[in-house]
């Protein structure tokens, strides 16, 4: 019989969780400060079990962090939060869009990122389907059950991560939001979390209880609780955040609707020479599209920037474009860990699109 629970126990408690792998685009994000989140109200019948009194509260800095953070590892090459202070002293929306635009350019940004968060702030409670071992595992195997995600809880919150292609917002004098200028779009939603009594716990008395009583019944509505569950909500925002940014990893390359051009990562290939870096790859042209042709390639470490014509490549391009070989020594700045490649193309039409690759050591 005790063989029996202890592996029950086992079974119920291992979870299958997917590491998240960090897959480096060469891109430098820009995000814009949040606004203040959208704060609604459950509908009755909404959300499974019971309303408890406990309460959901998330705010724009926490989540900013939390996604700049996550992206930065995982996802972009340099992410920078752009400064709120600015953007609190004016309620106007084209001097927050010319204040996105002027700081994003400062920094050097290719991509802006607009965070825009929505959550209502109640909290359900339900016994999940493994409650029952409790009554065994308190009988027969002392504090096994202390490890049994028992409770489950329920809350509703969703972040809205949207990337803009800056080159494209300042050359149509677009504001943020607008569609002609958005790369992609990716949702994260927090509906649920099962909890065990070693997450709930607020401590020795808790414990000490967990002796007497099937610890099922203790700490269900606890300070511990409540932190568990915030601290869940934000952590599997972070995570969705990353693998909707990930998945669209061919879009966020190319932006095919937004330009004829763009950069394969693949095949830019780096190297420290001194106090420079040769850096050499290609870029992709649209055949038929709205470019006939790259003007140039602008690369920078720092503040010297170099200027290359590219020329066809020995090798064919991705079906349904050209493929145009570069090759050029960049001077290094002192402390410089970047390097920028700004793609130019066009003939009636001006088209820019910029990368940002870490340096080689």
């Amino acid at each position: 019989m005790m063989r029996i629970l202890l592996a029950l126990l086992l079974l119920v408690s291992c979870t299958s969780v997917e590491p998240l792998e960090r897959r480096t685009l060469p891109f430098h994000i820009a995000i814009v400060p949040m606004e203040e989140p959208t704060v609604g109200a459950v509908s009755s019948g909404e959300l499974p079990g019971k309303q408890t009194a406990m309460r959901l509260e998330l705010s724009q800095d926490e989540i900013t962090e939390a996604v700049r953070g996550a992206l930065r590892e995982y996802c972009f090459s340099a992410v920078t939060v752009l400064a709120r202070e600015d953007f609190e002293q004016t309620a106007d929306a084209f001097e927050r869009q010319r204040l996105a635009l002027e700081q994003a350019r400062d920094v050097g940004a290719d991509l802006l990122i607009e965070l825009d968060l929505r959550y209502d702030p109640e909290i359900y409670r339900e016994k999940s389907p493994t409650f029952w071992l409790n009554y065994p595992l308190f009988l027969f195997a002392g504090p096994a059950n202390w490890f049994i995600g028992d409770q489950r809880y329920f809350a509703d919150a969703e972040l809205t991560t949207t990337v803009f292609d800056r080159h494209v917002m300042e050359a149509g004098n677009m504001s943020i939001g607008d569609p002609a200028a958005r790369v992609v779009a990716a949702s994260s939603r927090y509906t649920q979390t099962e909890l065990d009594f070693t997450d709930r716990s607020d401590g020795i008395k808790h414990y000490v209880s967990g002796f007497l009583i099937p610890s099922g019944f203790l700490g269900r509505e606890s300070e511990s609780t409540q932190q568990e569950i915030h601290a869940k909500v934000i952590a599997d925002l972070r995570t969705q955040v990353v693998q909707g940014i990930q998945s669209r990893r061919r879009e966020l390359l190319r932006a095919e609707w937004i330009s004829p051009v763009f950069l394969d990562p693949g095949q830019v290939q780096m190297r420290r020479d001194g106090n420079d870096v040769v850096v050499a790859g290609s870029v992709q042209l649209r055949e038929g599209g709205l470019a006939e042709r790259v003007h140039r390639i602008v690369l920078s470490v720092g503040t010297e920037a170099v200027a290359v014509e590219p020329t066809d490549a020995p090798t064919a391009g991705e079906p349904g474009y050209r493929a145009l070989r570069f090759e050029a020594r960049v001077p290094v700045d002192p402390g410089a860990e970047t390097l920028r490649i700004e793609c130019e193309a066009g003939s009636r039409d001006r088209f820019i699109r910029s990368y940002t690759f870490g340096l080689p050591k």
